[in-house]
């Protein structure tokens, strides 16, 4: 594992230590600039979209809530587990994936990473 996975597959502990005191990572009110981006780039709900390291699912929560299609992933199970236990009905948006290794059999039109967008064209 290179130190970059390390760095990143350390937030798992971190996530479950937190949940196991029953508190959120992070806020559950999603970052506004997601949707902004959304509509900047004038996404359609037909484009396939990737979030990357989306965490608690703070930001896939009000992009799927929009209408689009999402597929959030991160490399920590618990964050996706969490995200599964506490956003039920977008069980399937949800799926562990080590960004800097891991493969993926589909293909998306964008990627949504922190608090910006890439064409996946580009």
């Amino acid at each position: 594992m290179n130190e970059k996975t390390k760095y990143y597959a350390a937030y798992d502990e971190r996530y479950k230590t937190a949940h196991q005191k029953g508190v959120n990572w992070a806020s559950n009110v999603s970052t506004p600039i997601v949707m902004d981006v959304i509509r900047r780039y004038h996404i359609q709900n037909d484009h396939d979209l990737l979030e990357l390291g989306c965490g608690e699912g703070r930001d896939a929560r009000a992009v799927l809530e929009n209408g689009f299609r999402l597929t959030a992933t991160d490399i920590s199970e618990e964050a996706i587990s969490y995200c599964k236990k506490t956003k039920p009905r977008y069980v399937r948006n949800f799926r562990v994936l080590d960004c800097l290794s891991g493969k993926m059999d589909s293909s998306f039109d964008f990627y949504l990473r922190g608090s910006g967008c890439t064409y996946a064209g580009a």
